[in-house]
């Protein structure tokens, strides 16, 4: 039945070998479930909830706003909402005052915008 293959000698490939590192990463572990460790990581972060300002400190924020110039060193406290989740956290940035536009309610600080909703808390 297999007469005329039993005698053949075995192909010889004229390339060159494959290193041991390279044929060991053939069988290097994948991710079988793309995106389960981000999954992980964005439900073991901590996020706090925004603080609702009584009004003196809504008032006292507005005084602080209305002081500061372009120039002026600050450092802002503010609120960043998280995007896959409820909550967020507080973030604190010291910069140099570019802009304060009342217009859009915003402030520039170090090409950076903050916008006032989001203040809780100005250093001067």
């Amino acid at each position: 039945m297999y007469d005329d293959i039993i005698n053949v000698s075995r192909y010889v490939s004229d390339r060159k070998h494959m290193s041991l590192y390279k044929r060991a990463a053939q069988f290097a572990p994948f991710a079988a479930l793309n995106g389960y460790y981000d999954s992980i990581n964005e439900v073991s972060k901590v996020s706090s909830d925004r603080k609702v300002l009584i009004e003196e400190e809504k008032a006292i924020l507005n005084n602080k706003l209305n002081l500061i110039k372009s120039g002026d060193l600050v450092s802002i406290t503010y609120f960043v909402c998280d995007k896959f989740k409820e909550g967020g956290k507080y973030i604190s940035r010291k910069g140099s005052v570019r802009k304060v536009d009342k217009y859009s309610k915003m402030i520039l600080i170090d090409d950076f915008k903050i916008s006032f909703f989001d203040i809780v808390d100005i250093d001067m």
